[in-house]
């Protein structure tokens, strides 16, 4: 519903079934106050600073997509939630100057949700409240057109051209922090890298003199070694040669025992006794060798003590 003068009037929008809506935003319809089309529009659950916790109402510009980019008007209003008692409705004024760059005003946390449920704002469906479960929202606008709206918007204008150049200001300060901030933790980067790769470098050159020490000591293990085994090998080399000779005195005995052997069979055969006298001889020769260790030489097979050798 809308009452209206030339330049103010008032609009009351009624919200049925409230607390069934679940919808993040709901808007009023158009209506006309001093020659422009306004707008309501609630956020039943909340916006921005009041989301959660506040119900948001909010005035704006309604055809401001059809106006033209310099377009701007001044308002004073007054936003109300009703209660069924006049002295308990919430009320909030204000002034402002609507743009294209700002086509709204209004407060993000216009009613709490608690006082907004059990504060009686939601009818009963009593005389007077309107339907049961509805919210009733006023808008009271008078439309600013003389003298004082020129300045005001010269003065609205100016505080937006001196917050922007605050804003600006704090921006280039935040920024030359943030530069310097970097650049200290540039810093503080390199000289820790720098001091855990002089730590790594001195840990490499201990490991690496450990490493050379080690390897220093396996060197000189090895050449004593291919010493030891070189003396082993010389004295291998030693006793096999010695077998060696030890091996050739034996076959030479045995081919000369092996020749006496033929040739006393060969001799049996015509005169026995000769033959078997000469391999006695031979051997009684060989035994002369053997004993000239135990100091007692065989002389035609009789000891020097004057014994028979064993073989006469």
């Amino acid at each position: 519903m809308t009452v209206e003068s030339k330049d103010e009037g008032s609009f009351t929008w009624v919200i049925n079934k409230f607390k069934e809506i679940n919808d993040e935003t709901l808007y009023s319809e158009v209506f006309t106050i001093g020659g422009y089309k306004w707008r309501l529009r609630i956020h039943p659950k909340g916006k921005s600073t009041g989301k959660g916790t506040h119900m948001s109402l909010y005035l704006y510009v309604a055809d401001s997509d059809t106006l033209p980019s310099c377009w701007s008007r001044n308002a004073s209003y007054t936003l109300s939630v009703l209660h069924y008692n006049p002295h308990k409705s919430r009320r909030r004024d204000a002034q402002d100057v609507f743009y294209a760059e700002s086509t709204s005003w209004g407060w993000p946390q216009f009613l709490s949700l608690d006082e907004l449920q059990g504060g009686n704002f939601v009818s009963d469906g009593y005389e007077g409240e309107g339907p049961r479960g509805s919210v009733r929202i006023e808008a009271r606008i008078k439309v600013q057109r003389d003298g004082k709206y020129f300045s005001y918007s010269l003065k609205q204008a100016k505080q937006f051209k001196d917050r922007i150049q605050d804003l600006e200001k704090e921006l280039n300060e935040a920024n030359s922090k943030l530069e310097s901030a970097n650049a200290k933790l540039t810093i503080g980067k390199l000289e820790r890298a720098n001091e855990r790769a002089a730590a790594a470098e001195k840990l490499l050159e201990q490991k690496l003199e450990r490493a050379n020490e080690r390897a220093a000591a396996a060197e000189l293990k090895l050449e004593d070694c291919q010493m030891r085994g070189a003396e082993k090998v010389h004295h291998r080399d030693l006793n096999t040669n010695l077998v060696a000779q030890c091996i050739k005195e034996l076959e030479g005995r045995f081919e000369e025992r092996f020749e006496c052997l033929e040739k006393d069979l060969k001799e049996l055969k015509g005169q026995p006794g000769d033959g078997a006298r000469n391999c006695r001889e031979v051997e009684s020769d060989e035994e002369k060798e053997e004993d000239e260790d135990k100091d007692t030489v065989l002389v035609d097979g009789v000891a020097s003590d004057g014994s028979p050798s064993p073989h006469s």
